[in-house]
């Protein structure tokens, strides 16, 4: 009888945990969901591609923060208003690179900003290609723009967050074990899935 009694024990437990861990990472998918992230890779490592670089991502945070109302702002908008803002940062700081900006889905190890600490996983970025795109990159947040430095972010995450998901963002170290094995299952499932 005593086997029967540790084997429901022990059933119980682990489902309450899985249970736990599967809330934890729908918030933390639901905090993926509500994000835009911006990915730029420069030419090359040169000094005069990482200056442009940074240049672009300058130019590109101002232009992107006229679409920030909401991470769903048409696609196709923002990508070409990003495009062209980068393409005439280029041009009118003499280089003849091509740019290309695309809106894909990309993995991103978790990452703090601020006092908010992002959960690993895929987000939804647009992606910056200058030239050859073979240099040092950089990252930020459009939306909510957290790598804006003018941006409010505590009051637009209030807005699109609820308040447990603000709390994952805000405490990290309470969460680290779930944000271990919430990365731990997600790399389990990209394997599995391809």
């Amino acid at each position: 009888m005593k086997k029967i009694e540790l084997s429901l024990l022990a059933g119980l437990i682990i489902s309450i945990l899985l249970s736990s861990v599967g809330t934890f990472a729908a918030d933390c998918e639901e905090i993926r969901d509500h994000m835009l992230r911006l990915h730029i890779l420069a030419n090359s490592d040169s000094t005069e591609d990482q200056h442009l670089k940074m240049l672009v991502r300058d130019a590109v945070v101002e232009t992107a923060g006229q679409f920030s109302e909401t991470a769903d702002t048409d696609r196709e908008d923002l990508l070409r208003e990003i495009e062209e803002t980068a393409e005439h940062t280029l041009r009118i700081n003499g280089s003849s690179h091509a740019v290309r900006a695309e809106y894909t889905k990309m993995y991103f190890e978790a990452r703090q900003y601020g006092d908010y600490t992002l959960p690993a996983g895929e987000y939804n970025t647009v992606q910056i290609k200058i030239g050859e795109a073979a240099g040092q990159n950089w990252w930020c947040v459009l939306y909510p723009p957290l790598c804006l430095p003018a941006a409010s972010g505590p009051a637009i995450l209030e807005e699109e967050l609820t308040e447990e998901e603000i709390q994952i963002l805000e405490s990290p170290e309470k969460y680290e074990v779930r944000f271990l094995l919430v990365d731990w299952l997600d790399t389990i499932c990209q394997k599995l899935l391809g």
